[in-house]
């Protein structure tokens, strides 16, 4: 089924105001990615350094 979808490609509106398409949520996927990334970068590190 998933073949399918890819195939004919799944769209619908979001009331109207924007198409929801596979490249909507490939952007979503990519920013939520990045913006993980940057998260991860800026968590405060723990030092493991024995005294």
């Amino acid at each position: 089924m998933f073949h399918l979808v890819v195939k004919n490609g799944l769209q619908f509106e979001a009331n109207g105001f924007f198409s929801v398409n596979n490249s909507l949520i490939c952007s979503m996927i990519i920013t939520a990615t990045t913006y993980l990334v940057i998260l991860m970068q800026w968590s405060p590190r723990t030092s493991s350094a024995v005294e």
